[in-house]
């Protein structure tokens, strides 16, 4: 990996720091919930996954407590730094084992909730504008300018 940027009037070089050599028990210590997510990618040494997963989640929950956006935010960094080192699996088990938050209330849900009554709604209109075509003889062009559907949009459910 590139550990420097030469260009003309300009010349930047860091340090690389791989993440797997350091002991994550020096994340672990820190009370920052960005410190305990960032742990997760650090060594372990011979300490068991699960225990270290299930302490980084119980203290994500003391320092976000009374803060669920908060929480759902840090949780979804963890699931998505957790696919690093394929530890998925065991980071499901270990939330499944301390699951006192409801699922519901996490940011992450109601986005995908939201997500899928979006979905849902423009399916049920491209359904009802294809009925009104075929049922009532309407244009295509009438329907999608009642419908506020986009023509391309329209013609393409109905091939």
């Amino acid at each position: 990996m590139k550990n420097e940027m030469i260009e003309k009037r300009l010349n930047f070089s860091y340090n690389i720091v791989d993440m797997h050599t350091i002991d994550c028990q020096k994340f672990l210590d820190m009370n920052s919930p960005d410190a305990l997510v960032l742990a997760i990618l650090c060594d372990f040494k011979d300490k068991d996954e699960l225990d270290i997963l299930t302490f980084i989640l119980q203290r994500l929950e003391e320092l976000t407590k009374d803060n669920a956006h908060k929480l759902g935010k840090y949780m979804l960094i963890l699931d998505t730094l957790s696919t690093n080192r394929d530890l998925q699996n065991k980071l499901k088990e270990a939330e499944d084992m301390l699951r006192t938050v409801k699922i519901e209330e996490l940011p992450s849900y109601q986005l995908v909730l939201e997500k899928g009554v979006e979905k849902g709604l423009s399916e049920g209109i491209i359904k009802t504008a294809i009925t009104m075509i075929h049922k009532f003889k309407l244009s295509v062009e009438d329907v999608a300018k009642e419908l506020n559907i986009s023509l391309d949009e329209l013609k393409k459910h109905l091939k």
